[in-house]
């Protein structure tokens, strides 16, 4: 039997993100105490663009459990200033220091200032933890 995790994956791999959205939803309806169902939820509102439901769902996940580090990678993303990007991108990873991807978003946030020497040295961090996601697939 599938549970509603593999169900919104599943959904998510064919690009049905309303429907992954309308499981998480249902997830946080049975477990409203639950920060992964908020930030679940928040997540999927993010990727749809409803940028300020998601920010309020990943800070109700934050309130929940402020060590929900893929919460904080999510709210960095949706900022426009690439120093409060930063701010929530270390506080994502002084929780979770071997994220790849976040190092990457923080290289990028962080080249935006024109900080590249401390660009570079996050993205070959990132490199090092998540070589998957730099290789080339031709």
């Amino acid at each position: 039997m599938v549970n509603r995790q593999e169900r919104a994956e599943q959904f998510m791999l064919e690009g049905g993100m309303d429907n992954a959205l309308a499981v998480f939803e249902a997830e946080l309806a049975d477990s409203p105490d639950d920060a992964s169902a908020w930030s679940n939820v928040g997540w999927a509102l993010y990727d749809l663009g409803r940028h300020e439901e998601a920010r309020a769902h990943l800070e109700r996940a934050l309130e929940i459990d402020p060590g929900r580090d893929e919460a904080w990678v999510c709210i960095g993303m949706m900022q426009t200033n690439p120093i409060e990007s930063i701010r929530y991108f270390d506080k994502a990873l002084a929780l979770a220091p071997n994220h790849g991807s976040t190092w990457f978003l923080k290289s990028e946030a962080l080249r935006e200032q024109g900080r590249c020497e401390e660009a570079d040295e996050c993205l070959t961090r990132a490199k090092s933890l998540d070589p998957k996601m730099f290789s080339s697939t031709s």
